[in-house]
């Protein structure tokens, strides 16, 4: 049995996450892009419709992501659970 996926999380804005952020709206599915500094979430949005060799093929596709920011607590190094104290969202 299979479900259609409507939404997705990628948590981390680097080239993969936002790759797959791109993907992901390509293929109509909305997506909340996490990064821990707003800054970088922002630059990754920006890839994604005007980088040299923009990740979305339709800049409209950009309205299906959703970008924030996050904070980790209780992770150190060899940690092996992610604490989310804190997650704010909102358009760039």
């Amino acid at each position: 049995m299979s479900r259609p996926i409507a939404s997705a999380a990628v948590l981390g804005a680097g080239t993969m996450g936002s790759g797959i952020a791109a993907l992901c709206a390509e293929r109509g599915c909305r997506v909340v892009l996490l990064d821990t500094g707003a800054d970088v979430v922002e630059r990754a949005l920006a890839r994604l419709t005007a980088g040299r060799a923009p990740m979305l093929d339709d800049p409209a596709q950009a309205a299906l992501i959703t970008v924030g920011t996050f904070e980790m607590s209780g992770c150190g190094k060899g940690a092996n659970q992610i604490a989310f104290s804190q997650v704010d969202v909102g358009k760039a």
